[in-house]
């Protein structure tokens, strides 16, 4: 049995999902341009620069696959426990798991609101923005 997309998204809801997963990459792919022009973010860009990775990561994870499991049905819980477990993972990697990584809590601090932002975005689009595709 095959299943497809029981809801269809509004377009301004396309347009809101595209937009945000575009800033979030080019926010984690030009964290190199924050890190060395610092100038524009004052005394903290330094350190933004250095954590926003873990926001953007958090944020395109959580968001693509909330998408995805709200347009095929799924209730918003399942949204949120997959919020809740990549905070968990998210600070379990960053505090215990030195693998290809120095143990750091301001990167998962930085997970956090990125996680709970694509969050806010998942709740908003299924209230508000899905249309049933019958």
């Amino acid at each position: 049995m095959k299943k497809t997309f029981v809801f269809r998204p509004k377009i301004w809801v396309t347009f809101l999902y595209l937009f945000t997963i575009a800033i979030a990459l080019c926010l984690h792919i030009f964290k190199k341009n924050l890190l060395e022009n610092n100038d524009l973010l004052g005394i903290y860009g330094s350190e933004i620069s250095l954590h926003i990775s873990n926001f953007s990561i958090s944020y395109i994870l959580i968001l693509a696959a909330g998408y995805i499991w709200l347009l095929y049905g799924s209730p918003l819980y399942w949204v949120f426990i997959f919020t809740v477990l990549v905070i968990a993972v998210n600070f379990i990697y960053e505090l215990f798991l030195p693998l290809l990584n120095t143990p750091d809590i301001l990167d998962a601090c930085y997970g956090l609101p990125g996680s709970i932002l694509a969050c806010i975005v998942l709740v908003l689009i299924k209230q508000k923005g899905l249309i049933p595709k019958n």
